[in-house]
């Protein structure tokens, strides 16, 4: 797989991500805590590395990538998804791996094109209830909670410039620049967890007798 297909399936995937609007109001209002952009790039990293075109080996199955970025979404920034968003998410990315495998880039600079032109208006459309349920702000708003509703078969096949290279795109913050990285020392950081692990429980401290 060249270069150039591995970064234009990675701008791909950075701009799906970046159109999801419940994982982009999770990230904007920090709901994962300080560490939400971190934690939002992280699983980029990690869908990256379970769909690496430089490998030949078979992609993630788009059922698997639903499950863990509902995991993901919902340990990492308690977000209980129910309007079924992540499995056009993870159709999409998987479609980007196999057209972009073939040398076909269309559906991945669309979605980047996309992306960029949504890029001004509102992080996200959606509004957090009692529960931690979501729900459209827009009550005659009938688009998916998802920005980009495209697939291979009905992109366009004139396909304007995109204004950055793809791996430029790819290689930007998902969310813009981290507050917490811009503000920390240099104490390493500690390392970022893997799509589908499971998450790390903190440390318990012992108890003796005496209750000391």
């Amino acid at each position: 797989m060249s270069a150039d297909q591995i970064a234009e399936f990675q701008a791909g995937v950075t701009a799906v991500l970046r159109m999801w609007s419940p994982f982009r109001a999770a990230v904007d209002n920090q709901w994962g805590g300080i560490e939400s952009h971190a934690k939002a790039n992280d699983l980029r990293t990690s869908i990256f590395e379970n769909f690496d075109l430089s490998q030949t080996k078979q992609r993630m199955d788009p059922t698997d990538l639903e499950d863990d970025l509902v995991i993901y979404l919902e340990e990492e920034f308690s977000i209980g998804l129910e309007d079924g968003s992540e499995k056009q998410v993870a159709a999409i990315i998987c479609e980007l791996y196999d057209s972009c495998a073939k040398g076909e880039v269309g559906l991945a600079r669309s979605m980047v094109e996309r992306a960029l032109k949504i890029g001004i208006q509102p992080a996200a459309k959606v509004v957090v209830q009692a529960g931690g349920e979501m729900e459209d702000s827009d009550d005659d708003d009938d688009d998916d909670v998802m920005e980009c509703e495209e697939s291979s078969s009905t992109v366009s096949s004139a396909i304007g410039t995109v204004s950055q290279d793809a791996a430029t795109y790819a290689a930007g913050s998902l969310f813009g620049p981290d507050p917490l990285a811009m503000s920390s020392s240099s104490a390493p950081a500690a390392p970022s967890r893997q799509l589908g692990a499971p998450r790390e429980m903190e440390a318990v401290p012992e108890v003796d007798d005496d209750g000391f």
